[in-house]
């Protein structure tokens, strides 16, 4: 007998809709603001996104010295690369990845392709609905709403240098949804705002909704509530209840490391034998636990690998010198408060015949070269050389807006006087 049955497990390569005629006329304006040509950011940009199955792409000029190139790349749908489709535009371009132009990429450029990594956002909301509606009536629209608001944050990926899922945004994703009054006490990881590096994409993990509003009092039918004696001893009881709500959503929060309180995160720390340091904020703590967490066997080159992106995103390098058994782990700015925690991991997972040597990724003329002189004269040249620029900007803008209108009052008083 031949094939009686099948079944879809995975899809390796998403499909793609028709480009519809917005789409195209943006295309076709686009072309004149750049043009493609000899292995150009927009030649590169072009093909790969010709390549079916690839929605979006970030071109990475010289990222391992000169002579390379990395192309970071999202499916059709905004998501994560498979395997496979990674594997398809590397053998597009540059099957070897050793430069020769056996590919689209002309010869002297040594591609290399990837994806992505993911992220996930935990949400930790307490909603109030309106008369007639409750968690079970609202989740799903609810879910749906957030979802929306995550793929609009990917779909923007590739023209952002950083994406960031706001706990406001998330607030009116909520709201917006039919019977939902309000929304108080959103988290996000058990913490703010979720700010990620260039190279990562988010995904929302699971949402822990909390029904806020109880009055003991709103039970009982409209013509008993007039009542003092019913409703005195309600009104005196609801507020136990509604503490004893926060209480289980705290216990509820503290049973995942993400969402874990000051309280909770001790439990974690006492079982995986972490003890914190005196100046370790929540956020730190957390980021411990997680990583001792996720350390499973076996332990070898693609799993150090896998962890230090799982930890640092795209802000690192593992060199491994076999000759000279020696390995080389430079971690992104964005990590510098979790140095120490990933210092402990590889001490854990390197075997102790390898010299195993950790340092900090410095800045680079190429990390800096965007910004005017304006902007990188705020800094000193030691926070020229060790900050993350793109994260403390804000402060740099106000400084240049004073600057800026500390000029334009001494150019209107020497007008004045002339």
């Amino acid at each position: 007998m031949g094939l009686t049955t099948a079944k879809l497990t995975r899809v390796l390569i998403y499909g793609e809709d028709d480009e519809d005629t917005e789409t195209l006329r943006l295309r076709y304006q686009e072309s004149f603001n750049e043009r493609a040509f000899a292995g150009n950011a927009k030649d590169y940009h072009d093909k790969t996104l010709g390549i079916a199955g690839v929605g979006a792409v970030k071109v990475i000029r010289a990222w391992n010295g000169p002579g390379t190139v990395k192309l970071v790349i999202l499916d059709s749908v905004f998501g994560k690369a498979t395997d496979v489709l990674v594997q398809t535009v590397q053998k597009e371009f540059d099957p070897n990845k050793d430069g020769h132009g056996d590919g689209l990429a002309p010869i002297g450029h040594a591609v290399t392709v990837d994806t992505a990594s993911e992220v996930t956002v935990n949400i930790a909301a307490t909603i109030t609905y309106d008369n007639g509606y409750d968690l079970n009536t609202c989740k799903t629209q609810i879910e749906t709403a957030i979802e929306e608001y995550f793929a609009g944050l990917r779909k923007n990926w590739e023209n952002q240098s950083k994406l960031v899922v706001r706990i406001a945004s998330i607030d009116a994703a909520i709201m917006g949804v039919k019977g939902v009054v309000d929304v108080t006490g959103t988290t996000l990881n058990g913490g703010g705002n979720v700010e990620l590096t260039e190279y990562e994409i988010r995904y929302w993990g699971w949402l822990l909704m909390a029904d806020r509003y109880i009055n003991l009092k709103e039970l009982l039918p409209l013509y008993l509530q007039a009542y003092k004696e019913l409703a005195a001893p309600m009104d005196a009881e609801t507020p136990e209840f509604r503490a004893i709500e926060t209480e289980h959503n705290r216990i509820i929060a503290n049973r995942y490391i993400v969402t874990c309180d000051e309280e909770g995160i001790v439990r974690y720390e006492k079982l995986m034998g972490i003890q914190p340091k005196a100046d370790d904020t929540l956020k730190d703590r957390i980021f411990r636990c997680i990583t001792k967490w996720n350390v499973c066997l076996p332990y070898n080159y693609a799993f150090l690998n896998q962890k230090l992106k799982e930890l640092c995103g795209a802000e690192y390098t593992l060199d491994l010198d076999i000759a000279g058994q020696t390995v080389t782990v430079k971690v992104g700015l964005a990590q510098k408060n979790q140095y120490d925690v990933v210092a402990e991991m590889l001490e854990e997972i390197v075997p102790c015949n390898l010299q195993l040597n950790l340092s900090l990724l410095y800045n680079q003329y190429r990390t800096l070269k965007p910004y005017p002189h304006i902007i990188l004269a705020q800094f000193t040249h030691w926070e020229l050389r060790n900050l993350s620029i793109p994260r403390n900007l804000s402060a740099a803008v106000e400084n240049i807006a004073a600057y800026t209108v500390m000029i334009w009052h001494a150019s209107q008083w020497k007008r004045l006087r002339i």
